[in-house]
């Protein structure tokens, strides 16, 4: 753990023994009657039928896939499923964020509902694994981008009194799919087809991008009252303590959305996608701003202004910003003289003078264009800022490319595990070349040499992401194989599941509170959640891979399963951000967010790779199943290394600086 860490967690804890925290009356007081008013309603509902689509169809999915693969004809691409979605959403992430932070949300809101609703339609007319599996990859797309526009819709649409209400309204749009979402998908698999559960989704989903869009007309690009420091809200990773059944969401730990409500909303939003992370904390540090977005505000503002000044010379703040334009422009003509100056900077110059004359012009002729006021405004404005506008959008182009370095590194790494030994190599060596490095740039230093707190808290959300997803990827598939359960008995395991998830997750919540967010005391409770999830797991492969055991045991240990993830999951934001130095909560909020990502995608590809590998060798599916099961129950413990170093007296090993 950093030096910084150590300070802001000591500082931290000398607070809250000092003064239990108390949650402020005052925002409940305003925020129910808020959210539903007139000029926040279609924004709200919009939102909440957004989430609650992705939400269906992500819990669907685990559900109906064991009757897909025997409608499309075999198990070669089962875990393709799961993890084409989860890839493919970190790249629709990143560039749904970045696109909503530079322009009105709408832009990318309405590109995610597109991809979406079209990755919906693609799945649900698949005729084989490969169109399937392009449909995943699409809705993906779409999720990741809405996803990231969501936040940054709550930072810009809402006063902060109504944030915390519409945290827990989006917990709601989590919680109630995860409880019915299975069983309701089993029995439209069940008495008509799996496709309806895709094309079905659509309704909710157009209903949604109507109300959305049209809330999101009079937004502003960007808040008026934040300038280049954004408004506040919860990052991502607290913002998903949702028991989702499947990993189709950028947020899980929805009941944490007031952990932090003092992040940065920029860094919400490069949280959510994933985005780099040093990025992240250098925005979070010292977050200027997009500089193109800087100078076109300053020009419609001081077009304004110069016009009202040339209408009315008594105006004293309009000859201000009149003397304002021109002092500019003195001061890049003054520039030329400096031997230092480049290019740019000598041309930049050169328009401001010319547009300093136009300014003095246009106040000996009231008559003048408003517009070419703005625009020598514009042009007077200061050449770095032009550069650093470059400068940003490099920045945004280089992170994109990290996701997508990410993407096809972990993509090819899932590929070359469906091969044969002599073939996967060559693959396998290229995807770590490329996933390696860029997943190392995004997680803190220590991650993965056993660093104590932070990088502890990380490198668990990975391993509990790949435990718990990976096993659920398969319980359906081996309740419908080898106990011939019905989709709609499939589900009922998977609603179990995430209703012992949200029981724990109160129960932590509790703990929390009486501990006064103790790190041994929430370290030690999450060391027994691990052994919760172990055993569940566990028990759940025995009952499904022998016929004895009653099948309904399955359900009943995959339910002890999900309630020690609800002990575990929360502990990792709230240990995340909790170390997090001030202002850098984004940077920690963003690599939780990479590492569940990775964890859910690598897990679902490797169980699906073994049983697609044990049926392609004609091996009985049962020993596909076993090692699969093994594998993440392997992860789960080996998960209880960094859960122990999560408060770091209770590790041995050295710090990490």
């Amino acid at each position: 753990m950093t030096a910084r860490s150590e300070a802001v967690l000591a500082e931290r804890e000398q607070s809250e023994s000092a003064s239990p925290p108390a949650m402020s009356t005052s925002t409940d007081a305003h925020a129910p009657a808020g959210v539903f008013s007139r000029k926040h309603r279609a924004l709200t509902i919009g939102i909440l039928l957004s989430v609650t689509a992705i939400a269906i169809e992500g819990m669907a999915v685990a559900t109906i896939m064991p009757s897909v693969a025997l409608d499309l004809g075999g198990l070669e691409f089962y875990g393709w499923a799961f993890s084409a979605f989860m890839l493919t959403s970190l790249t629709g992430a990143i560039a749904g964020g970045q696109a909503a932070d530079r322009r009105n949300p709408a832009v990318p809101a309405l590109a995610g509902f597109v991809f979406f609703g079209a990755g919906l339609i693609v799945a649900g007319a698949a005729p084989g694994w490969p169109v399937l599996l392009v449909g995943r990859a699409i809705q993906g797309v779409g999720a990741g981008a809405l996803g990231a526009t969501a936040y940054v819709v709550v930072a810009r649409g809402y006063p902060e009194p109504l944030r915390p209400r519409l945290m827990a309204l989006l917990s709601t749009a989590w919680v109630a799919p995860a409880l019915v979402g299975p069983a309701v998908a089993g029995q439209v698999a069940e008495h008509a087809t799996w496709r309806w559960v895709f094309v079905g989704i659509l309704p909710p989903v157009a209903i949604g991008a109507v109300m959305l869009l049209r809330g999101l007309r009079d937004l502003p690009t960007r808040t008026p009252s934040e300038g280049p420091q954004r408004a506040g809200l919860a990052p991502p990773s607290a913002l998903s303590n949702s028991p989702s059944a499947t990993p189709a969401s950028n947020a899980r730990a929805l009941s944490d959305a007031t952990t932090n409500p003092a992040a940065d909303a920029h860094s919400v939003v490069s949280a959510a996608a994933a985005s780099n992370a040093g990025a992240l904390s250098g925005s979070l540090s010292d977050a200027p701003g997009d500089a193109h977005s800087v100078i076109s505000a300053a020009a419609a503002s001081n077009a304004g202004t110069l016009s009202a000044s040339l209408g009315d010379a008594d105006d004293s703040d309009s000859v201000t910003s009149g003397a304002s334009a021109g002092s500019h422009a003195r001061a890049l003509s003054d520039s030329l003289s400096d031997r230092a100056v480049d290019t740019d900077s000598v041309a930049a110059a050169t328009a401001a003078a010319s547009n300093a004359r136009t300014v003095s012009d246009s106040r000996s002729d009231r008559a003048a264009d408003t517009d070419s006021v703005a625009a020598a405004t514009a042009a007077a404005s200061d050449p770095r800022a032009v550069s650093d506008s470059l400068s940003d959008r490099a920045e945004d182009a280089r992170r994109v490319i990290t996701a997508l370095r990410l993407t096809a590194g972990v993509a090819l790494v899932l590929f070359a595990a469906g091969l044969d030994l002599p073939l996967a190599l060559p693959p396998g060596l290229v995807g770590l070349l490329l996933a390696a490095p860029a997943l190392r740039s995004l997680l803190p230093q220590g991650t993965f040499v056993g660093g104590t707190g932070l990088p502890a808290s990380i490198a668990l959300r990975g391993l509990l992401a790949f435990g718990f997803f990976g096993a659920e990827a398969v319980i359906p598939l081996g309740l419908s194989t080898q106990r011939g359960l019905s989709p709609s008995e499939v589900g009922l395991a998977l609603t179990a599941a995430a209703l012992g998830w949200v029981a724990a997750s109160w129960l932590q919540d509790r703990a929390e509170a009486q501990a006064r967010g103790a790190l041994t005391a929430r370290a030690l409770r999450v060391a027994g959640g691990l052994l919760m999830m172990a055993l569940g797991t566990a028990a759940a492969a025995f009952a499904i891979l022998n016929s004895t055991v009653p099948a309904p045991l399955v359900i009943v240990a995959w339910t002890v399963t999900g309630f020690g993830m609800g002990l575990c999951y929360p502990a990792t934001t709230l240990t995340a951000l909790g170390l997090a130095p001030s202002g850098e909560e984004g940077f920690a909020s963003a690599s939780l967010q990479v590492a569940e990502t990775v964890g859910i995608a690598t897990g679902t590809g490797a169980v699906g790779a073994l049983v697609a590998m044990t049926v392609r060798i004609q091996q009985p599916m049962s020993d596909g199943l076993t090692w699969a099961f093994l594998i993440t129950v392997a992860a789960i413990l080996l998960a209880l290394v960094p859960a122990l170093r999560l408060a770091p007296h209770l590790s041995l090993a050295p710090r990490t600086h």
